[in-house]
């Protein structure tokens, strides 16, 4: 599934009088790679839920669990890769909030996939700066566990929470590091995503 969007259609092209530079933008995620686990046996099921916004456009994070062991490098599906994907203001600020999770229970989401995509984008809709990365983990956090399971818990084993002003933006391969070393449990992972930027 391709970035989910919801446009605000009363956002203005114009600034005082100018008309203000456009860019297409997208932003996907393009694979992880586990040096260690959160579970002991068997490896995880990593999975990743949030969302972006710019200038008034919602993007949608959700991605299907992936078995992963340690050691292994896998690339995110295509078709749930793309988080965001727009044309927007050149000057406007992408606000990124994913949370990256390893499921317990083995369930089967397809009856439960879109509404935990409209789950998402009805969350961070009414989601306003400062900080509004931050708060896209947050609240995208509960997806999982109110939607897509209910009653079940997962691991919720790191969080990416940005503000990019595009203006200044560099498009190319950004890393996320996912790690935890307490004395309970600890996994170590990396997820590599792209930001392109296109000015038109």
């Amino acid at each position: 599934m391709a970035a989910c969007l919801v446009r605000d259609s009363t956002r203005s092209t114009h600034l005082r009088g100018k008309t203000m530079t456009k860019a297409q933008l997208t932003a996907s995620l393009h694979s992880v790679s586990c040096k260690h686990t959160d579970d002991i046996v068997g490896g995880d099921q990593f999975y990743v839920c949030g969302g972006a916004v710019a200038n008034g456009a919602i993007g949608v994070a959700l991605t299907i669990p992936m078995r992963i062991a340690a050691g292994q490098t896998l690339s995110f599906p295509t078709d749930h890769a793309v988080f965001f994907r727009d044309t927007v203001d050149d000057s406007a600020t992408l606000s990124i909030g994913l949370n990256a999770f390893d499921q317990d229970l083995p369930m089967d989401w397809r009856d439960r996939y879109n509404d935990a995509v409209f789950g998402i984008q009805t969350t961070i809709k009414p989601l306003t700066t400062p900080r509004l990365a931050e708060k896209i983990a947050t609240a995208t956090a509960a997806i999982p566990s109110r939607i897509l399971e209910p009653g079940e818990s997962d691991d919720r084993l790191g969080q990416l929470a940005v503000d990019i002003p595009l203006a200044t933006a560099e498009p190319g391969i950004k890393t996320w590091h996912v790690t935890d070393r307490s004395a309970v449990s600890s996994w170590d992972y990396q997820v590599t995503w792209h930001l392109d930027i296109t000015r038109l």
